[in-house]
C-alpha cells in the first residue's frame, strides 16, 4: 500500500490562516505564512501548534513583518529547497499588481 504524498504550501497575506486550514486538514505542510498583523500571526502560531508543528517549525514558518515585494521573493526562494507545491495564487496576484 502506498503512503499518502505530502505537499508543501506558502501562504502570502495569510490573515489568521483560515484558507490554510483546508491545507492542514489535507495533510499539506506549511513552509511560510506571511502576515503583517501581529494578532493574526499569534493565531497562525496557535493553529500550527494544533496541527503538531514543533516550536522550531512554527518560528521558521510564520513571518510577521511588513516586507517588501523583493523581500517576499527572497523568503520564497529561501524555502524552495523544501519544494513548494502550492502558492495561493489569488493572493500572489496581489503581489504581481505591485509592479
Amino acid at each position: 500500500m502506498k503512503g499518502k504524498e505530502t505537499y508543501n504550501f506558502i501562504d502570502l497575506f495569510a490573515g489568521c490562516g483560515g484558507l490554510s486550514e483546508g491545507f492542514y486538514k489535507e495533510g499539506y505542510k506549511a513552509l511560510l505564512h506571511l502576515e503583517i498583523d501581529k494578532a493574526a500571526c499569534k493565531t497562525l502560531r496557535t493553529r500550527m501548534k494544533y496541527y503538531n508543528y514543533s516550536d522550531e517549525e512554527i518560528e521558521r514558518a510564520v513571518l510577521c513583518d511588513d516586507i517588501t515585494r523583493e523581500g517576499i521573493i527572497e523568503e520564497i526562494e529561501s524555502r524552495l529547497n523544501d519544494k513548494v507545491d502550492i502558492i495561493q495564487t489569488r493572493k500572489l496576484m496581489k503581489l504581481q499588481s505591485l509592479h
